[in-house]
């Protein structure tokens, strides 16, 4: 018997946490109680089943752990969560409207049919991503990494990716207009069977020389003119 307890107990090691939920109950009853600051929350590996309610709205989740996440049809909209992590987890048709998700770490995340329209994912890593036929209208994705992403069918309308990484990034029928891209994404993208491509605003952005980086800025401040004193 006691050899079998000891043989189960090293079965339970070598499968890892994946074999059990992750996140702090506590975490959960919190968010549940209606709790509108969960900065820093483990929710990482909830379900569906956890969760009794959807709405979400204006709740401070900055830099929570929703890795490995299922959250379908929550609704987030006007959270912070900033430097939130939700990689590898599934979000399909959450709402992430007005979304502050700067720096965010969303690897190979499945947010599929998400309304995001005004999210700012400034820096943030979309790496591997699925946003396919996701609402991203108006959003800025200044700096974001979107290399390896899916974005079949989805709208950028009027968004903001200037500076991001669009390295191998899915865009077929994706509705352009008004869409701020760097100009050196331009062959990449008129490859692709894009919506609008006539409409696309293209940034020309001056490169940084390297004399630039170092250079010790500038004080702007006005001087006040020496005045010799009477004596």
């Amino acid at each position: 018997m006691q050899r079998f307890a000891v043989l189960t107990l090293v079965v339970i090691m070598a499968m890892g946490p994946t074999s059990v939920a992750a996140y702090s109950q506590a975490d959960v009853d919190r968010m549940l109680a209606g709790d509108k600051n969960m900065q820093n929350a483990d929710l990482s590996g909830i379900t569906q089943i956890n969760l009794t309610q959807r709405q979400y709205k204006n709740v401070d989740f900055s830099r929570a752990d929703f890795r490995g996440s299922r959250m379908w049809g929550l609704v987030f909209d006007f959270a912070k969560m900033e430097g939130a992590k939700f990689d590898n987890g599934s979000f399909h048709n959450a709402h992430f409207h007005n979304v502050n998700l700067k720096g965010a770490s969303l690897v190979n995340v499945d947010w599929s049919s998400v309304p995001a329209g005004g999210a700012d994912f400034t820096g943030a890593n979309l790496s591997g991503a699925k946003l396919t036929s996701a609402y991203l209208q108006t959003s800025k994705l200044i700096q974001a990494n979107l290399s390896g992403a899916d974005l079949s069918n989805s709208s950028l309308w009027r968004a903001d990716l200037t500076g991001a990484n669009l390295q191998g990034t899915v865009l077929a029928n994706v509705e352009m207009e008004g869409a701020k891209i760097d100009q050196k994404w331009k062959n990449y993208i008129q490859g692709q069977s894009v919506r609008n491509l006539d409409k696309i605003e293209w940034i020309q952005r001056a490169p940084i020389k390297p004399q630039d980086l170092n250079r010790p800025a500038v004080d702007k401040k006005p001087r006040t003119p020496t005045v010799p004193l009477n004596r």
